[in-house]
C-alpha cells in the first residue's frame, strides 16, 4: 500500500500501538494527524516525528471535538 502524501488520522495516537502506527505511518511518507485527548503526550510526541504530523486534543467520543478538530 502507497501512503505518500496521503493523510492518516491516528485516534488515541500518542502512546501504545497509536504511537507506532503514527511513527509508521510517518517513515511511509504519509502526513499525519494524531488525535489524543491526553493534552501532554500529543504535544510531546507531534515535533519527535516531525513536521509531517500534527497534534489534535480531541476526545473521539465527542462528535463536537471531532467535528472541530477537521475544521
Amino acid at each position: 500500500m502507497d501512503i505518500k502524501d496521503k493523510v492518516a488520522l491516528v485516534t488515541g495516537g500518542a502512546s501504545g500501538l497509536g504511537e507506532a502506527t503514527v511513527r509508521l505511518y510517518h517513515e511511509l511518507g504519509a502526513r499525519v494527524a494524531i488525535f489524543e485527548k491526553d493534552d501532554a503526550r500529543g504535544p510531546a510526541l507531534a515535533p519527535s516525528v516531525g513536521a509531517a504530523a500534527q497534534d489534535q486534543q480531541v476526545d473521539v467520543a465527542a462528535e463536537e471535538q471531532v467535528v472541530a478538530a477537521r475544521a
